[in-house]
């Protein structure tokens, strides 16, 4: 079952709408057994595709750490702050040093893993879990009959880590309409790092991507929406909607996976005001963005057909 008519209407508006139990409670339940046992080794990945965490050997796991943290910052307003170029969510209570150390010594399977990449690539579940009927039917909605997935990615965020910066996806490679679902696989509240959305009301442009500077200010700010989600809730947002999350002010880390999508007629385009990169595609269909690869390994149709040309 597709969207309302009145939801459909909402995204155009606001650049992103929450799809509430996209995903049921068994079907959510699978993806966490599966992303634990992809953290913990146990299912085998190629390495790098896990970052911060075993498959690497390096931890990144930073209890309070800011966006930029080596540039001065300048509070915005109570509850927001910038460094350089870099606008975030700031923390709102002090971070608990000894439950950040407890987390880490912990064993946990996300315990030294800040995220996962390219899952659909190498996982069956995640990837006919992309292509879900539930998910389809939105995309069938916003994007059109046919469509492909590019690039997914599973992110946690640990016990007191940081904000992610406002930001556009940015996807002006594609000529066709792209978007992300992102979906809760825990509890994701306002205290643990909920994404944070600017509505494209207020008439913001497109961003060379981390180049939000000065552009906003307390008046944007003060629109912010804050979604918090239950595990199995999906948000779309379009590829020029600002969004960002909060830090995790508490003990307990949370995961919520995005899967990036787009129109299955989008051929790449040449934008020298965004990017100038060369792309390519291998004989067995690998997407190269000079030379390396460009999402995820491959771009699966998750719906509709394929078009020749286009990617």
């Amino acid at each position: 079952m597709g969207l309302t008519a009145a939801a459909q209407e909402a995204f155009l508006e606001n650049g992103f709408l929450v799809v509430p139990s996209l995903l049921s409670a068994d079907e959510v339940a699978i993806l966490r057994a599966r992303a634990d046992a992809i953290a913990t080794g146990e299912i085998a990945i190629p390495q790098g595709e896990i970052v911060g965490g075993r498959a690497t050997g390096v931890s990144r796991r930073k209890g309070g750490a800011a966006p930029a943290p080596e540039l001065p910052e300048t509070l915005l307003s109570p509850t927001h702050a910038r460094r350089g170029y870099q606008v975030y969510p700031t923390r709102q209570r002090p971070v608990d040093d000894a439950a950040v150390q407890a987390g880490l010594r912990s064993g946990a399977p996300f315990a030294d893993v800040t995220g996962i990449q390219h899952l659909a690539d190498h996982d069956e579940v995640f990837r006919s879990s992309a292509a879900h009927p539930a998910i389809v039917a939105v995309l069938q909605d916003l994007i059109g009959p046919d469509v492909k997935l590019f690039f997914d990615h599973l992110f946690y965020k640990g016990p007191y880590g940081p904000a992610n910066r406002y930001h556009q996806d940015g996807f002006f490679e594609f000529s066709d309409r792209s978007l992300t679902c992102w979906i809760a696989l825990d509890e994701v509240t306002a205290e643990n790092g909920c994404l944070r959305y600017l509505p494209e009301t207020l008439g913001y442009g497109q961003f060379r991507f981390d180049q939000i500077g000065e552009a906003l200010t307390p008046r944007e700010l003060d629109h912010e929406v804050l979604v918090p989600l239950h595990p199995g809730d999906g948000v779309f947002h379009g590829n020029w909607c600002l969004h960002a999350t909060g830090p995790n002010d508490t003990p307990t880390g949370r995961r919520g996976w995005a899967v990036h999508y787009t129109s299955a007629k989008s051929r790449f385009i040449y934008d020298p005001t965004f990017t100038a990169k060369r792309y390519t595609q291998t004989p067995d269909g690998q997407h190269l963005r000079d030379d390396e690869i460009d999402g995820n390994r491959y771009y699966r149709l998750v719906c509709g057909r394929e078009f020749p040309g286009c990617i």
